[in-house]
Protein backbone atom coordinates (compact mmCIF):
# COMPACT_ATOMS: atom_id res chain seq x y z
CA UNK A 1 0.00 0.00 0.00
CA UNK A 2 1.28 3.22 -0.53
CA UNK A 3 0.26 6.94 -0.08
CA UNK A 4 1.99 9.72 -2.21
CA UNK A 5 1.55 13.21 -1.20
CA UNK A 6 2.50 16.76 -2.87
CA UNK A 7 1.75 19.55 -3.60
CA UNK A 8 1.73 19.80 -7.48
CA UNK A 9 0.32 23.09 -7.83
CA UNK A 10 2.42 25.28 -5.25
CA UNK A 11 5.28 23.22 -6.46
CA UNK A 12 4.59 23.97 -10.31
CA UNK A 13 4.44 27.64 -9.33
CA UNK A 14 7.08 27.59 -7.24
CA UNK A 15 9.40 26.41 -9.86
CA UNK A 16 8.14 28.83 -12.51
CA UNK A 17 8.22 31.15 -10.15
CA UNK A 18 5.05 32.76 -10.64
CA UNK A 19 4.33 36.06 -9.10
CA UNK A 20 0.14 36.55 -7.89
CA UNK A 21 -0.98 39.75 -9.50
CA UNK A 22 -4.15 41.27 -7.94
CA UNK A 23 -6.18 43.85 -9.68
CA UNK A 24 -8.18 44.53 -6.57
CA UNK A 25 -6.55 47.12 -4.19
CA UNK A 26 -9.11 47.58 -1.44
CA UNK A 27 -10.04 45.53 1.11
CA UNK A 28 -12.51 42.12 0.43
CA UNK A 29 -14.09 42.01 3.88
CA UNK A 30 -15.27 46.15 4.00
CA UNK A 31 -16.03 47.58 1.00
CA UNK A 32 -15.76 51.40 0.07
CA UNK A 33 -18.99 53.25 -1.01
CA UNK A 34 -17.09 54.10 -4.25
CA UNK A 35 -15.69 50.65 -4.72
CA UNK A 36 -19.39 49.07 -4.41
CA UNK A 37 -19.70 49.71 -8.26
CA UNK A 38 -16.58 47.75 -8.93
CA UNK A 39 -16.42 45.01 -6.61
CA UNK A 40 -18.88 43.01 -4.26
CA UNK A 41 -19.41 43.16 -1.37
CA UNK A 42 -19.95 39.83 0.00
CA UNK A 43 -20.21 41.06 3.76
CA UNK A 44 -21.09 43.52 5.87
CA UNK A 45 -18.97 43.18 8.76
CA UNK A 46 -20.03 44.62 12.30
CA UNK A 47 -18.03 47.69 13.41
CA UNK A 48 -17.56 47.43 17.05
CA UNK A 49 -14.92 49.77 17.18
CA UNK A 50 -16.98 52.20 19.26
CA UNK A 51 -16.85 49.76 22.14
CA UNK A 52 -13.82 49.01 21.88
CA UNK A 53 -12.00 52.01 21.89
CA UNK A 54 -13.76 52.75 25.10
CA UNK A 55 -11.91 50.42 27.01
CA UNK A 56 -8.82 52.04 25.09
CA UNK A 57 -5.95 51.23 28.08
CA UNK A 58 -7.69 47.40 27.92
CA UNK A 59 -7.00 47.65 24.40
CA UNK A 60 -3.24 48.94 24.25
CA UNK A 61 -2.57 46.20 27.09
CA UNK A 62 -3.52 43.36 24.62
CA UNK A 63 -1.62 44.93 21.25
CA UNK A 64 1.37 45.47 23.89
CA UNK A 65 1.14 41.44 25.18
CA UNK A 66 0.93 40.29 21.57
CA UNK A 67 3.72 42.61 20.14
CA UNK A 68 1.44 43.74 17.63
CA UNK A 69 2.71 47.11 16.02
CA UNK A 70 -0.46 48.91 16.01
CA UNK A 71 -0.64 52.48 17.70
CA UNK A 72 -3.95 52.11 19.41
CA UNK A 73 -4.41 55.67 20.31
CA UNK A 74 -3.93 57.03 17.04
CA UNK A 75 -6.14 55.07 15.36
CA UNK A 76 -9.00 56.06 18.15
CA UNK A 77 -8.05 59.72 17.12
CA UNK A 78 -8.64 58.55 13.73
CA UNK A 79 -11.71 56.78 14.15
CA UNK A 80 -13.08 59.79 15.94
CA UNK A 81 -12.42 62.30 13.44
CA UNK A 82 -14.16 59.32 10.89
CA UNK A 83 -17.18 59.47 13.03
CA UNK A 84 -17.37 63.69 12.36
CA UNK A 85 -16.90 63.66 9.02
CA UNK A 86 -19.79 61.11 8.66
CA UNK A 87 -21.83 62.82 10.95
CA UNK A 88 -21.65 66.25 8.57
CA UNK A 89 -22.06 63.34 5.33
CA UNK A 90 -25.28 62.44 7.17
CA UNK A 91 -26.13 66.29 8.30
CA UNK A 92 -25.91 67.31 4.73
CA UNK A 93 -28.10 64.19 3.61
CA UNK A 94 -31.04 65.11 5.50
CA UNK A 95 -30.48 68.79 4.59
CA UNK A 96 -31.02 67.91 0.96
CA UNK A 97 -34.13 65.07 1.74
CA UNK A 98 -35.81 68.67 3.03
CA UNK A 99 -35.00 70.64 0.22
CA UNK A 100 -36.03 68.39 -1.80
CA UNK A 101 -39.55 67.81 0.28
CA UNK A 102 -39.80 71.72 0.46
CA UNK A 103 -39.33 72.08 -3.17
CA UNK A 104 -42.45 69.35 -3.93
CA UNK A 105 -45.49 72.47 -3.15
CA UNK A 106 -44.19 74.52 -6.09
CA UNK A 107 -43.99 72.03 -8.68
CA UNK A 108 -47.79 72.30 -9.23
CA UNK A 109 -47.63 76.00 -9.10
CA UNK A 110 -47.84 77.71 -12.50
CA UNK A 111 -45.94 80.41 -11.04
CA UNK A 112 -42.39 80.55 -10.64
CA UNK A 113 -41.60 81.45 -7.56
CA UNK A 114 -38.48 83.14 -6.28
CA UNK A 115 -38.09 81.34 -3.64
CA UNK A 116 -38.09 77.85 -5.75
CA UNK A 117 -34.91 79.27 -7.62
CA UNK A 118 -33.51 79.94 -4.45
CA UNK A 119 -34.33 76.45 -2.89
CA UNK A 120 -32.53 75.11 -6.48
CA UNK A 121 -29.60 76.62 -6.24
CA UNK A 122 -29.77 75.22 -2.72
CA UNK A 123 -30.14 72.00 -3.50
CA UNK A 124 -27.39 72.44 -6.08
CA UNK A 125 -24.77 73.80 -3.26
CA UNK A 126 -25.86 70.74 -1.03
CA UNK A 127 -25.43 68.05 -3.59
CA UNK A 128 -21.58 68.98 -4.43
CA UNK A 129 -20.77 69.50 -0.59
CA UNK A 130 -22.44 65.80 0.06
CA UNK A 131 -20.80 64.18 -2.99
CA UNK A 132 -17.18 65.71 -1.73
CA UNK A 133 -18.54 64.80 2.00
CA UNK A 134 -19.23 61.44 1.07
CA UNK A 135 -15.50 60.84 -1.22
CA UNK A 136 -14.02 62.27 2.24
CA UNK A 137 -15.41 59.82 3.95
CA UNK A 138 -14.62 57.19 1.63
CA UNK A 139 -11.03 57.79 1.67
CA UNK A 140 -11.00 57.66 5.18
CA UNK A 141 -12.84 54.61 5.37
CA UNK A 142 -10.49 52.78 3.23
CA UNK A 143 -7.61 53.89 6.16
CA UNK A 144 -9.09 53.98 9.27
CA UNK A 145 -11.53 50.78 9.29
CA UNK A 146 -9.35 48.67 7.40
CA UNK A 147 -6.68 49.53 10.01
CA UNK A 148 -9.29 49.14 12.36
CA UNK A 149 -9.86 45.98 11.18
CA UNK A 150 -6.77 44.55 12.45
CA UNK A 151 -7.19 45.13 15.76
CA UNK A 152 -6.94 41.71 17.63
CA UNK A 153 -9.33 39.47 19.54
CA UNK A 154 -9.74 40.13 23.44
CA UNK A 155 -7.24 38.58 25.53
CA UNK A 156 -8.47 35.96 27.69
CA UNK A 157 -7.69 36.99 31.68
CA UNK A 158 -6.28 33.26 32.51
CA UNK A 159 -3.62 33.65 29.43
CA UNK A 160 -0.29 33.53 30.55
CA UNK A 161 2.47 36.56 29.40
CA UNK A 162 4.90 33.44 29.69
CA UNK A 163 4.83 30.04 28.10
CA UNK A 164 3.45 27.64 31.05
CA UNK A 165 3.29 23.47 30.68
CA UNK A 166 -0.39 22.72 31.94
CA UNK A 167 0.30 18.74 31.29
CA UNK A 168 3.16 16.63 30.71
CA UNK A 169 2.94 12.83 29.37
CA UNK A 170 6.31 11.01 30.06
CA UNK A 171 7.57 7.61 29.87
CA UNK A 172 11.24 6.57 28.99
CA UNK A 173 12.17 5.81 24.97
CA UNK A 174 15.42 3.97 24.28
CA UNK A 175 15.04 4.63 20.61
CA UNK A 176 16.17 8.11 19.36
CA UNK A 177 16.69 7.27 15.49
CA UNK A 178 15.51 10.30 13.72
CA UNK A 179 12.54 9.24 11.95
CA UNK A 180 13.50 9.96 8.10
CA UNK A 181 16.51 7.58 9.17
CA UNK A 182 14.09 5.14 10.85
CA UNK A 183 11.16 5.57 8.29
CA UNK A 184 13.77 4.68 5.20
CA UNK A 185 15.39 1.64 7.24
CA UNK A 186 11.87 -0.32 7.88
CA UNK A 187 10.85 0.96 4.17
CA UNK A 188 7.67 2.70 5.45
CA UNK A 189 8.42 6.34 4.56
CA UNK A 190 10.46 8.40 1.40
CA UNK A 191 11.17 12.17 2.12
CA UNK A 192 12.03 14.18 -0.48
CA UNK A 193 11.23 17.71 0.63
CA UNK A 194 7.94 19.39 2.77
CA UNK A 195 5.75 19.59 -0.04
CA UNK A 196 6.49 15.57 -0.96
CA UNK A 197 6.96 12.70 0.90
CA UNK A 198 5.80 9.37 0.63
CA UNK A 199 4.11 6.64 3.28
CA UNK A 200 4.17 2.76 2.50
CA UNK A 201 3.03 0.32 4.37
CA UNK A 202 2.71 0.18 8.27
CA UNK A 203 2.77 4.09 8.31
CA UNK A 204 0.27 4.22 5.12
CA UNK A 205 -1.80 2.28 7.50
CA UNK A 206 -1.30 4.00 10.57
CA UNK A 207 -2.09 7.47 8.92
CA UNK A 208 -5.53 5.75 7.96
CA UNK A 209 -6.11 4.30 11.25
CA UNK A 210 -4.86 7.23 13.85
CA UNK A 211 -7.52 9.64 11.27
CA UNK A 212 -10.37 7.00 12.02
CA UNK A 213 -9.71 6.70 15.04
CA UNK A 214 -9.80 10.76 16.14
CA UNK A 215 -13.06 11.08 14.20
CA UNK A 216 -14.86 8.45 15.70
CA UNK A 217 -13.87 9.46 19.57
CA UNK A 218 -15.09 12.95 18.33
CA UNK A 219 -18.13 11.81 16.60
CA UNK A 220 -19.14 9.92 19.72
CA UNK A 221 -18.60 13.26 21.50
CA UNK A 222 -21.71 14.06 19.94
CA UNK A 223 -19.53 15.83 16.59
CA UNK A 224 -21.37 15.21 13.35
CA UNK A 225 -19.03 14.64 10.56
CA UNK A 226 -19.03 17.59 8.12
CA UNK A 227 -17.12 17.35 4.25
CA UNK A 228 -15.68 20.95 3.77
CA UNK A 229 -14.05 22.79 0.80
CA UNK A 230 -10.47 22.46 0.14
CA UNK A 231 -10.54 26.40 -1.06
CA UNK A 232 -11.00 29.48 0.18
CA UNK A 233 -12.04 32.82 -1.27
CA UNK A 234 -9.95 35.68 -0.21
CA UNK A 235 -12.80 37.25 1.67
CA UNK A 236 -13.23 34.09 4.17
CA UNK A 237 -9.56 34.56 4.76
CA UNK A 238 -9.76 38.11 5.51
CA UNK A 239 -12.62 37.70 7.22
CA UNK A 240 -10.75 35.10 9.28
CA UNK A 241 -7.21 35.61 9.23
CA UNK A 242 -7.53 39.37 9.51
CA UNK A 243 -5.63 39.95 6.23
CA UNK A 244 -4.76 37.94 2.55
CA UNK A 245 -1.90 37.59 0.91
CA UNK A 246 0.97 35.52 2.31
CA UNK A 247 -0.21 33.40 5.24
CA UNK A 248 1.20 30.47 7.18
CA UNK A 249 -2.49 28.65 7.57
CA UNK A 250 -3.23 28.39 3.78
CA UNK A 251 -1.43 28.46 0.45
CA UNK A 252 -2.39 31.25 -2.09
CA UNK A 253 -2.66 30.09 -5.28
CA UNK A 254 -2.57 32.29 -8.59
CA UNK A 255 -6.00 34.14 -8.90
CA UNK A 256 -8.38 32.53 -11.31
CA UNK A 257 -10.68 35.74 -11.84
CA UNK A 258 -10.79 39.32 -11.72
CA UNK A 259 -12.70 39.12 -8.44
CA UNK A 260 -8.97 38.24 -6.67
CA UNK A 261 -7.36 35.17 -5.56
CA UNK A 262 -7.74 31.67 -4.27
CA UNK A 263 -6.21 29.95 -1.50
CA UNK A 264 -5.79 26.37 -0.90
CA UNK A 265 -6.61 25.17 2.88
CA UNK A 266 -7.74 22.28 3.20
CA UNK A 267 -11.17 20.54 4.17
CA UNK A 268 -9.59 19.86 7.83
CA UNK A 269 -9.15 23.76 8.49
CA UNK A 270 -11.42 26.00 10.75
CA UNK A 271 -11.73 28.63 7.55
CA UNK A 272 -14.90 25.97 5.61
CA UNK A 273 -16.54 26.15 8.82
CA UNK A 274 -16.74 29.65 8.91
CA UNK A 275 -17.54 29.72 5.19
CA UNK A 276 -20.44 27.43 5.89
CA UNK A 277 -21.78 29.93 8.68
CA UNK A 278 -21.07 33.11 7.18
CA UNK A 279 -23.68 35.55 6.90
CA UNK A 280 -26.18 32.91 7.64
CA UNK A 281 -27.98 31.91 11.12
CA UNK A 282 -27.82 28.86 12.54
CA UNK A 283 -31.18 27.41 15.10
CA UNK A 284 -29.45 25.93 18.49
CA UNK A 285 -31.75 23.55 20.10
CA UNK A 286 -28.94 23.07 22.68
CA UNK A 287 -26.47 25.15 24.40
CA UNK A 288 -24.17 24.37 21.50
CA UNK A 289 -23.20 22.23 18.34
CA UNK A 290 -19.96 20.28 17.58
CA UNK A 291 -18.65 19.52 14.08
CA UNK A 292 -15.64 17.53 12.91
CA UNK A 293 -13.88 17.11 9.48
CA UNK A 294 -11.30 14.39 8.54
CA UNK A 295 -9.11 15.58 5.21
CA UNK A 296 -5.87 17.60 4.37
CA UNK A 297 -4.82 20.54 6.35
CA UNK A 298 -2.20 23.05 4.21
CA UNK A 299 0.00 24.97 6.15
CA UNK A 300 3.66 26.55 4.72
CA UNK A 301 5.25 27.22 8.01
CA UNK A 302 4.35 23.97 10.85
CA UNK A 303 6.95 24.11 13.31
CA UNK A 304 9.48 25.87 11.26
CA UNK A 305 12.31 24.73 13.73
CA UNK A 306 11.75 20.97 13.05
CA UNK A 307 12.46 19.58 10.06
CA UNK A 308 11.06 15.82 8.12
CA UNK A 309 7.16 15.16 8.49
CA UNK A 310 7.06 17.27 11.68
CA UNK A 311 7.10 20.60 9.36
CA UNK A 312 5.33 19.15 6.29
CA UNK A 313 3.10 21.29 4.19
CA UNK A 314 0.45 19.01 3.52
CA UNK A 315 -1.02 16.81 6.12
CA UNK A 316 -3.93 14.46 6.83
CA UNK A 317 -5.71 15.97 9.93
CA UNK A 318 -8.93 15.69 12.18
CA UNK A 319 -10.65 19.46 12.92
CA UNK A 320 -13.43 20.40 15.28
CA UNK A 321 -15.71 23.41 15.26
CA UNK A 322 -17.94 24.22 18.16
CA UNK A 323 -20.85 26.66 18.18
CA UNK A 324 -22.35 27.95 20.88
CA UNK A 325 -24.57 31.06 21.45
CA UNK A 326 -22.45 32.83 24.60
CA UNK A 327 -18.99 33.24 26.27
CA UNK A 328 -20.39 30.92 29.08
CA UNK A 329 -21.06 27.99 27.45
CA UNK A 330 -17.98 28.54 24.99
CA UNK A 331 -15.95 28.40 27.75
CA UNK A 332 -17.20 25.66 29.36
CA UNK A 333 -17.22 23.59 25.35
CA UNK A 334 -13.44 25.05 25.77
CA UNK A 335 -12.50 23.02 29.39
CA UNK A 336 -14.50 19.90 28.14
CA UNK A 337 -12.64 20.04 24.87
CA UNK A 338 -9.15 20.58 26.01
CA UNK A 339 -9.48 17.87 28.53
CA UNK A 340 -10.91 15.04 25.69
CA UNK A 341 -7.97 15.67 23.81
CA UNK A 342 -5.88 14.97 26.75
CA UNK A 343 -7.31 11.82 27.24
CA UNK A 344 -6.59 10.88 23.55
CA UNK A 345 -3.32 11.52 23.54
CA UNK A 346 -2.80 9.63 26.74
CA UNK A 347 -4.12 6.89 24.95
CA UNK A 348 -1.45 7.11 22.64
CA UNK A 349 1.43 6.60 24.78
CA UNK A 350 3.40 8.81 23.38
CA UNK A 351 5.35 11.87 25.57
CA UNK A 352 3.47 14.97 24.91
CA UNK A 353 2.94 17.58 26.92
CA UNK A 354 0.08 20.86 26.64
CA UNK A 355 1.01 23.97 26.76
CA UNK A 356 -0.86 27.73 27.85
CA UNK A 357 -0.27 29.51 25.22
CA UNK A 358 1.41 32.94 26.06
CA UNK A 359 -0.11 36.13 25.00
CA UNK A 360 2.57 36.70 22.42
CA UNK A 361 1.90 33.65 20.57
CA UNK A 362 -1.36 33.90 20.03
CA UNK A 363 -3.11 34.11 16.42
CA UNK A 364 -4.70 37.56 16.51
CA UNK A 365 -8.37 36.28 16.01
CA UNK A 366 -7.99 33.82 19.50
CA UNK A 367 -8.93 34.23 22.94
CA UNK A 368 -7.10 31.86 23.99
CA UNK A 369 -5.13 27.91 23.28
CA UNK A 370 -3.90 25.27 24.50
CA UNK A 371 -1.47 23.66 22.44
CA UNK A 372 -0.22 19.91 22.29
CA UNK A 373 2.96 19.01 21.61
CA UNK A 374 4.83 15.79 21.04
CA UNK A 375 8.47 14.97 21.54
CA UNK A 376 10.61 14.35 19.48
CA UNK A 377 13.13 11.28 20.85
CA UNK A 378 15.81 12.57 17.68
CA UNK A 379 16.07 16.11 18.21
CA UNK A 380 14.97 16.30 21.95
CA UNK A 381 12.41 18.95 21.01
CA UNK A 382 8.85 19.55 21.34
CA UNK A 383 6.35 19.84 18.03
CA UNK A 384 3.00 21.03 17.51
CA UNK A 385 0.70 18.07 16.95
CA UNK A 386 -2.34 20.11 17.42
CA UNK A 387 -4.37 23.15 19.64
CA UNK A 388 -7.71 24.04 20.98
CA UNK A 389 -8.74 27.65 20.38
CA UNK A 390 -11.36 29.83 21.81
CA UNK A 391 -12.90 32.76 19.47
CA UNK A 392 -16.44 33.45 21.03
CA UNK A 393 -17.73 35.76 18.29
CA UNK A 394 -14.47 37.69 17.04
CA UNK A 395 -14.58 36.24 13.70
CA UNK A 396 -18.53 36.11 13.83
CA UNK A 397 -18.80 39.66 13.73
CA UNK A 398 -16.79 40.08 10.84
CA UNK A 399 -18.39 37.54 8.67
CA UNK A 400 -21.97 38.09 10.01
CA UNK A 401 -22.29 34.33 11.44
CA UNK A 402 -25.21 34.37 13.71
CA UNK A 403 -27.57 32.22 15.91
CA UNK A 404 -30.42 32.03 17.73
CA UNK A 405 -30.26 30.51 21.03
CA UNK A 406 -33.25 28.32 22.81
CA UNK A 407 -34.89 30.96 23.89
CA UNK A 408 -34.93 32.54 20.07
CA UNK A 409 -32.96 34.99 20.57
CA UNK A 410 -30.26 36.36 18.02
CA UNK A 411 -27.08 37.12 18.41
CA UNK A 412 -23.36 36.75 17.26
CA UNK A 413 -22.04 33.02 17.05
CA UNK A 414 -19.37 31.85 19.50
CA UNK A 415 -16.51 29.46 18.61
CA UNK A 416 -14.44 27.10 19.81
CA UNK A 417 -11.95 25.16 17.36
CA UNK A 418 -9.07 23.18 17.54
CA UNK A 419 -6.82 20.62 15.07
CA UNK A 420 -7.64 17.35 17.08
CA UNK A 421 -4.37 16.00 15.08
CA UNK A 422 -1.92 16.71 12.52
CA UNK A 423 -0.76 13.11 11.45
CA UNK A 424 2.73 13.84 10.09
CA UNK A 425 3.72 15.04 13.80
CA UNK A 426 2.59 12.24 15.32
CA UNK A 427 3.92 9.56 12.55
CA UNK A 428 7.52 11.41 13.29
CA UNK A 429 7.56 11.10 16.84
CA UNK A 430 5.78 7.43 16.17
CA UNK A 431 8.61 6.41 14.67
CA UNK A 432 11.54 7.80 16.65
CA UNK A 433 9.90 6.31 19.68
CA UNK A 434 10.42 2.68 18.07
CA UNK A 435 13.14 2.93 15.67
CA UNK A 436 12.30 -1.42 14.68
CA UNK A 437 8.65 -0.66 13.51
CA UNK A 438 7.33 -2.55 16.30
CA UNK A 439 5.23 0.81 17.87
CA UNK A 440 4.04 0.91 14.25
CA UNK A 441 2.43 -2.32 14.24
CA UNK A 442 0.99 -2.73 17.73
CA UNK A 443 -0.35 0.92 17.14
CA UNK A 444 -2.42 -0.25 14.23
CA UNK A 445 -4.17 -3.46 15.49
CA UNK A 446 -4.98 -1.09 18.94
CA UNK A 447 -6.61 1.54 17.01
CA UNK A 448 -7.29 0.33 13.56
CA UNK A 449 -11.25 1.10 13.13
Amino acid sequence: MSCGISLGIVRRSLKKNISVIVKRKCSYLHVTGDKSGEVPAIVQPHLDFEERFKKLELLEQNVMRRGLQIDVKELSKSWNFYKERLMVKEKLFVKKKEISSRMKKFYNSKEKSEELEKLKFELEVTKDALKKAANTVWDIEKNVIVRALQLPNDIDPKVPDEEKIYKTFHRDIESSMDHIVAGEKNGCLTYINPSCYYLTKDLAKLELSIANYFETKLKLRDHQPISNTDFARPVLVEGCLLKTGETDHAFRLSHDSDDGELYLSGGASYLPFYGLHARSVVTLESPSFRYVAKGRQYKPNVNPQMTGLYSAWQATAVEFFIGTSNNKDSSLEYDSALEFLIELYESLGLNFRVVDTPAKKLQVWESSRFSFELFSPASQRYAEVGNVSIINDFISKRLQAYCTDEKKKMGFLHVVCGTAVRIPVLLAAALESSNDGSLLKKTNEIYAV
